[in-house]
């Protein structure tokens, strides 16, 4: 099956040169849940950029009945750390205009969350998947209120306008991969998350896994899990387990 390619603008640069966001998507015949899996979050990690071309290529070579729901997968989601150099070297890992890393910039909704208790409380009746709709449903009302700001005259600094597009694309993902690389040498490794994502990381197949009982949630994959870790942490206080 070939993918749907989608094209997302992403921001105009003083210059006037664009930056854009290249989407493959395969979508199977029997809707399901939706996978995302992105890489070169820092600009210089492009050996992620070959194991998604791979992807590419695998998933090109099966049928729509092959695929249960959606896998969206995102090559190059910083085109402009990549394109960064300093003396010939790719130095893609920090924003040049600010100096932020570009993985310590993300929108973490547990942190403006105000009513999680009463949002478990009005919720705590209902089965999981009600409970997981209604909670994605509140986070996206949440998070498009950033988008009144960039649209305003004024806008806003680059990194929050390249998370918004960044994160929108991801939210009501049911599974994330964030890949990151070294193009010189490292071992491979998966950051876990305590409780059923612990359990899962096994199924990687992957040697070593860092537990991370402790983030600040502004690095991507934190800024997507934190959320939910702490909705399945309320559940559990009130007496109801969360099977995500």
């Amino acid at each position: 099956m070939k993918p749907t390619i989608e094209t997302l603008n992403l921001f105009k640069l003083a210059s006037g040169d664009e930056f854009f966001l290249q989407i493959y998507k395969f979508i199977g015949n029997k809707k399901s849940k939706k996978v995302y899996i992105q890489s070169n979050l820092h600009g210089s990690e492009i050996v992620g950029n070959a194991v998604i071309s791979q992807l590419i290529n695998f998933l090109s070579g099966l049928n729509k009945s092959q695929i249960n729901g959606e896998i969206c997968l995102l090559p190059i989601c910083n085109p402009l750390g990549t394109n960064q150099r300093n003396h010939f070297f790719s130095s893609g890992r920090y924003n040049s205009y600010d100096g932020k890393d570009w993985n310590r910039i993300f929108w973490d909704y547990e942190k403006v969350c105000q009513d999680l208790d009463e949002f478990v409380k009005n919720n705590i009746k209902f089965d999981s998947l009600t409970i997981q709709e209604n909670f994605l449903q509140q986070q996206k009302t949440s998070f498009t209120k950033q988008l009144e700001k960039i649209n305003q005259p004024s806008s806003a600094p680059l990194f929050e306008q390249y998370r918004y597009q960044l994160q929108s694309l991801s939210m009501d993902a049911n599974y994330l991969i964030d890949i990151h690389s070294s193009s010189n040498q490292c071992i491979d490794y998966l950051f876990c998350f305590p409780g059923q994502q612990q359990e899962s990381a096994k199924y990687f197949q992957i040697d070593y896994g860092i537990l991370m009982d402790t983030y600040d949630g502004i690095a991507f994959d934190e800024a997507f899990m934190k959320p939910w870790l702490a909705l399945e942490k309320s559940l559990k206080k009130n007496g109801k387990r969360n099977n995500s």
